[in-house]
Formats: structure tokens, sequence, C-alpha cells
């Protein structure tokens, strides 16, 4: 039963509501793309649970049962070996299925998050001279509490975080260096 080749990924026929991602941002189980995933993990529950009768009867067993019970539960043992690693491998062709369903909606949700931390960096720019305008005329502006985004890092900084973060999703591909703002090498 196990020594047989293992049968390619399939995506499932019938698409189930867990299966099909939407807008929403819902994510596919490794079950529902991969009937094989689906059938490993059954076979592993049902390893587990046979396990765990033998184990409640081998207390109550005689001589002769008990070495039976032993060598069916090290039978068991092999074959969740097995199943284990089985499930290693249809986990991540699964996990790629899951992967190539989902990747549109994903690079959506980076696109928006990138174009919202580009807004948050023109937003602290422009707070920052503002602030440095204040100063320059020796404007005594505690009273207005000032709010600095430490976080952020100066807006000149081509090495602060989001600057080092933006970058990344432009050698990433989920953004184009010109939309980069001026201070981290674009033209934004």
């Amino acid at each position: 039963m196990f020594a047989r080749k293992r049968p390619p990924v399939q995506l499932v026929e019938s698409v189930t509501e867990d299966a099909s991602p939407t807008i929403a941002g819902d994510v596919p189980s490794l079950k529902a793309v991969s009937t094989r995933y689906a059938e490993l993990t059954a076979l592993q529950t049902s390893l587990r649970q046979s396990a765990a009768h033998l184990q409640s009867e081998i207390a109550e067993a005689n001589p002769e049962c008990r070495a039976r019970i032993e060598v069916d539960l090290a039978e068991i043992d092999r074959k969740q070996h097995e199943v284990t690693a089985q499930l290693r491998r249809e986990s991540a062709e699964a996990s790629a299925a899951v992967c190539r369903l989902v990747a549109p909606h994903y690079r959506e949700l980076v696109a928006r998050l990138a174009a919202a931390l580009i807004e948050v960096h023109r937003a602290n720019s422009a707070y920052t001279d503002f602030a440095e305008k204040l100063d320059r005329r020796s404007v005594k502006w505690a009273r207005l509490k000032p709010a600095f985004p430490h976080f952020l890092g100066s807006p000149k900084d081509k090495n602060s975080h989001l600057a080092v973060f933006l970058k990344q999703l432009v050698a990433d591909g989920f953004l184009e260096r010109r939309d980069l703002p001026k201070e981290f090498g674009g033209k934004a």
C-alpha cells in the first residue's frame, strides 16, 4: 500500500467554498485543494486511533496477545512514519496550489499596503518639513504637542526601516522603482 508511487497533487474537481478564495481574502485549506493530502490526513487519524485502541488493550492482554499487539503497534508506527513523510511532501505541493489560487488577492493586498505606506511617507515628509520651518523661525512650538513618528525614521533617510521595506517590495516585484518616493530613489 505504501510502496506504490504517489500520484501528483490533484486539484479537487468540484471546488468547495473552502477552495475558492474571495475578494475578502478567504484561504482554501490544503485538504480542499489536494485530495491526496485529505486522504493522507484521514489515514494518519485512523492510524493514531488504531494505535490508541491497541495501547488501551495491551495492559489487560495475556502475554501471547500482548506480543501480537506489540507487533501490530510496531507496524502502525512504521506506517505513521511513512504517512508523515508523505504528508510533508503533499503539504508542500498543496501549499503551492493554494499560493497559486490566492496570489492575485495577495498581490492586491501588498499593493494596497505599499500605496498606504507611501502616503504615510508623504504625510511624514510634509509634517517634518513643517516642523523644520517652525524651528527655522525659532518658534517655540512645544504647546502644539509635537507628534514625530520616529518609528518611520527620517523621511530623508534612504536606509530607514520604511525605505528598506519599500525597496524590498521593488526587489520582489510588488512595486515599480519609479513609484518609490524621491528620497528613496524613486520618482514619486
